[in-house]
């Protein structure tokens, strides 16, 4: 419960961060993406009360991160 209320604390700093890495692609490997895709998991399992409002956003940064990783030249990790 604690990490829950520390994460809601912080939600929209780390809604930034999260919408940032998802715009930019790191290279063939995508470590980072991957890494903010974990993060935006945990963050909606400890703080899914509050996601709902944040959804719009989110969900247009995931379809714009599918469709860049579709469309991007050059091998891209399953």
């Amino acid at each position: 419960a604690r990490l829950g209320i520390l994460i809601v604390r912080h939600l929209k700093r780390l809604e930034r961060v999260i919408l940032g890495y998802l715009e930019v692609s790191d290279g063939p490997g995508e470590e980072a993406r991957l890494g903010i895709l974990q993060t935006l998991q945990c963050t909606i399992e400890h703080a899914w009360p509050r996601m709902p409002c944040r959804l719009p956003v989110l969900l247009k940064a995931l379809l714009r991160l599918l469709w860049d990783v579709h469309t991007e030249q050059g091998p891209t990790p399953e």
